[in-house]
C-alpha cells in the first residue's frame, strides 16, 4: 500500500502532491534560471566602471534572493504536506522516489535541473565574491598609497604613524 492511502484514496492524493512538486520545481527552476542571467549579465556591470549598473544588478538581485528565500519556504511547506500524507519526507528527491512510477519522470528531471542549476549558481556566486574581495583588496592597496605619498608604509615606525604620513589627505581639504 503507498504511503497516503489512508488519506483521500492513494493515487489521488499522490497525483495531486506530484503536481504540487512539479509546479513548485518548474517555478523554482524558472527562478534560478532568471538568477543565472542575472549574474552573466551582472558580472558586465561588476567588471565595468558605471555604478548606475552595479546598483541596478545589486537591486534585481537582491530580489530575487528574495525570491528564492520564499521558494525555501515552499519547499519546507511541501516537505511537512508530504510528512503529513505519510511519506517519508527528509528531500523532495526522496518524495518523487516514493510517488507512482507515472508521475515521477518529470519531476526527477526538474530535480536533476534544479540541481545542476544551483552548483551553477553557487560557482558564479564564489567567482564574484573573489573578484569583489581582490578589488576591494586592490582598492584599499591603492588608498595607502596616496595616503603614504606613493610608499609604502615601513611595518615599524621610530615615530608614531601620524607624524610618519604628515596627514596628507587631511591637510589638503584645509
Amino acid at each position: 500500500m503507498l504511503p497516503g492511502s489512508i488519506w483521500q484514496g492513494g493515487r489521488f492524493m499522490a497525483a495531486e502532491l506530484a503536481e504540487k512538486i512539479r509546479s513548485y520545481l518548474v517555478e523554482l527552476v524558472n527562478a534560478q534560471t532568471e538568477l543565472m542571467n542575472l549574474f552573466r549579465e551582472g558580472g558586465v556591470a561588476l567588471y565595468g566602471d558605471n555604478p548606475h549598473q552595479i546598483q541596478q544588478f545589486v537591486q534585481q538581485k537582491t530580489e530575487l534572493v528574495q525570491k528564492m528565500s520564499l521558494k525555501l519556504q515552499q519547499r519546507e511547506g511541501l516537505l511537512k504536506r508530504a510528512q503529513a500524507a505519510g511519506y517519508k519526507a527528509l528531500s523532495l528527491q526522496e518524495v518523487v522516489a516514493q510517488l507512482p512510477v507515472e508521475e515521477t519522470e518529470e519531476l526527477r528531471q526538474l530535480i536533476d535541473l534544479s540541481t545542476r542549476l544551483t552548483l551553477h549558481l553557487r560557482q558564479e556566486s564564489w567567482k564574484q565574491w573573489v573578484f569583489l574581495q581582490r578589488s576591494h583588496q586592490h582598492h584599499a592597496e591603492v588608498l595607502e598609497l596616496i595616503a603614504h605619498r606613493g610608499q609604502k608604509s615601513p611595518t615599524y615606525h621610530e615615530k608614531s604613524p601620524r607624524e610618519a604620513t604628515g596627514g596628507a589627505i587631511l591637510d589638503a581639504s584645509a
